[in-house]
């Protein structure tokens, strides 16, 4: 059986106190250090690299961890992610970068629509090489019955 200290619930309180006042100084280089980074991509959100993982998933899972890597906003249709899956993203991209890389193979593009916004819309279908587009045919006739 343990036995409990009677000062215990004191020294626990006075470390935690003493932790508590000591974590300022050791938090300040960090936080500078934050700072200076938070400016840096505030000057150019659009060319600062970020540290993705993404895995290859449904894209609105996909895409929330995009947001969340990246801090930025990406607005569309409802039902546009529905059975759409995307590519990963492993290392150290822009967030246009990582965002192209994670709807390869999607059917999507996305237009920028501010600083650090984004909406997605469907990517224009291309010709296959060698197809041609015809014009309209109108086809007139007069219907047959064949009882047999």
């Amino acid at each position: 059986m343990h036995r409990f200290h009677p000062n215990a619930p004191c020294t626990l309180r006075k470390l935690t106190i003493t932790i508590a006042l000591a974590l300022p100084a050791f938090g300040s280089p960090l936080s500078v250090m934050a700072a200076d980074t938070a400016a840096q991509n505030a000057a150019n959100p659009q060319s600062a690299a970020f540290s993705f993982n993404i895995p290859a998933q449904p894209l609105a899972d996909a895409l929330n961890a995009f947001i969340a890597a990246s801090d930025w906003q990406v607005g569309f249709p409802a039902g546009m992610a529905n059975d759409v899956r995307s590519s990963a993203v492993n290392g150290n991209y822009t967030p246009q970068q990582a965002l192209q890389q994670l709807l390869v193979g999607s059917g999507l593009n996305y237009r920028l629509t501010g600083t650090n916004t984004v909406t997605l819309e469907k990517a224009p279908v291309s010709k296959a090489a060698g197809s041609t587009t015809l014009s309209g045919v109108t086809v007139k006739g007069q219907r047959q019955y064949d009882p047999n």
